[in-house]
Order: structure tokens, then C-alpha cells, then sequence
């Protein structure tokens, strides 16, 4: 939940999204945290209250309406 609690103390919806997502996959170096040609694309979507609704992977939905689909290790 650290998403809304970066909203809830005022860092911008954009700038928080960047700070768990794009910024933390450059740093480490994997094609992952953008929606671009030759990146994966795995995509998260959230709710309006910034909770996570659902999470798409490697074609396969993890999580659909808050209710996990895979467990597991998914790869």
C-alpha cells in the first residue's frame, strides 16, 4: 500500500508511480516499468483510491478486482 500513502503525504499520483516502477527497473537494469517497444509489458491497474485493482504479467492475469488469480511463482 506504500502508493496511496505517497499520494496521502503529497507526492504527486506521476512522480509516485515513477518512484515504483520506471525509476526502479533503470536502476536495476530490466526491461520492465514503462509502457514502450522492447519493454515487457506487464501493467498494473489501480483502483481511483490508488489501491491495486488489477496486474497483467507476461500475458496472464495475476490479479483481477483485488482477488489474486495466480499463486505462486508465475515465470
Amino acid at each position: 500500500m506504500l502508493l496511496p500513502e505517497l499520494i496521502e503525504r503529497g507526492v504527486s499520483p506521476e512522480i509516485a508511480l515513477g518512484m515504483m516502477t520506471a525509476n526502479v527497473a533503470k536502476s536495476v537494469g530490466i526491461k520492465k516499468g514503462a509502457i514502450s517497444v522492447g519493454s515487457d509489458a506487464d501493467v498494473c491497474i489501480f483502483n481511483q483510491d490508488y489501491t491495486l485493482s488489477s496486474v497483467i504479467a507476461m500475458g496472464k492475469t495475476l490479479i483481477h478486482g483485488g482477488e489474486q488469480r495466480v499463486i505462486g511463482n508465475f515465470e
